[in-house]
């Protein structure tokens, strides 16, 4: 899950592999509780070999030996990024329209959420309206000068990502903007600010009808973690 072959991890502390990050008094209660025989549960964002964040579920258990000393721990770590992520963002707009916060503000903060879980990648969410025009909602990582470009464009079968994804009412995942023809006439938008590569999925309303677009840009750093990405709707970029 992350990365790290057998010969890397043999002799390593796993902490300072996958959680270089934890603070260091906490590592020692958590050793302490282990040693003391009891097991404990906790849901941390992990790091693998190449950067890639997961939130996982992390159980570890303490086998003692006959003296009650620590022999060693067994521990299982469950990738619950995809849930997790999920809980968080529903949870922050939840909080976000009980107190009654602009539109605007809530996507852009459940842009920024996703962002912070999923470095490298930028967030957007784009408003498709009744006339097929897109008009950007969210983006906090995206230079003013590139959503203002964006706004009023054209849905279409070769709009960019995301006025594709809206046209087709399908996802729309796009490994290297430079080649590919969908984004004919816009990748200059987004070359020069990194971004090598997005996807697209269309958000409807009850009816079925495409309302708006979310779609994560990665850059060539994003890419090259997501070794482990699936290719389908659910494709998570980490």
């Amino acid at each position: 899950m992350f990365g790290w072959t057998a010969d890397e991890a043999i002799g390593r502390m796993p902490i300072a592999l996958i959680s270089p990050q934890q603070d260091s008094v906490m590592v020692e209660e958590l050793r302490a509780i282990l040693r003391s025989g009891k097991s404990f549960e906790r849901e941390e964002v992990l790091a693998g070999k190449h950067g890639q964040r997961y939130w996982a579920k992390v159980i570890s258990n303490p086998v003692m030996n006959a003296e009650g000393s620590l022999l060693y721990t067994v521990s299982t770590l469950t990738d619950i990024t995809s849930a997790k992520m999920h809980e968080v963002l529903q949870h922050q707009a939840l909080e976000a329209l009980v107190a009654e916060r602009p539109l605007t503000e809530v996507l852009n903060l459940m842009c920024r959420e996703v962002e912070r879980i999923a470095p490298d990648i930028a967030a957007t969410i784009l408003e498709v309206d009744n006339y097929g025009k897109l008009h950007p909602l969210a983006g906090p990582s995206m230079p003013d000068a590139y959503s203002q470009a964006l706004d009023g464009s054209s849905i279409g079968p070769k709009a960019g990502a995301c006025g594709t994804a809206a046209f087709r009412n399908d996802v729309v995942i796009v490994d290297d903007i430079a080649t590919d023809p969908l984004w004919d006439g816009y990748r200059q938008l987004i070359l020069p600010l990194g971004y090598i590569g997005c996807w697209s999925t269309p958000v409807r309303n009850n009816h079925g009808q495409v309302i708006a677009t979310f779609a994560p840009l990665f850059s060539h750093a994003a890419q090259h973690q997501g070794e482990n990405v699936s290719s389908g709707p659910n494709r998570r970029l980490y």
